[in-house]
């Protein structure tokens, strides 16, 4: 499993200029950066997510299922 940051951000609306808000729900990095260059963390909002990385991670993760 690989562990990643989600986080609330502060982005540029994309249907009011200039204007600033923040995200309704957690997000990594990439994919608020994707959104806005200048995204913003919030502070306090770190949330650290376990994902799986392998099928037989996924499976285990899905069904419960063990080796």
């Amino acid at each position: 499993m690989k562990k990643v940051e989600y986080w609330f951000w502060r982005i540029g609306s994309e249907t009011a200029p200039h204007k600033i808000i923040t995200t309704r729900w957690s997000i990594p990095k990439a994919e608020a950066l994707e959104r806005d260059p200048n995204a913003v963390r919030v502070p306090g909002t770190l949330e650290v997510r376990e994902l799986p990385e392998t099928d037989e991670e996924k499976a285990e993760r899905l069904y419960g299922m063990h080796r």
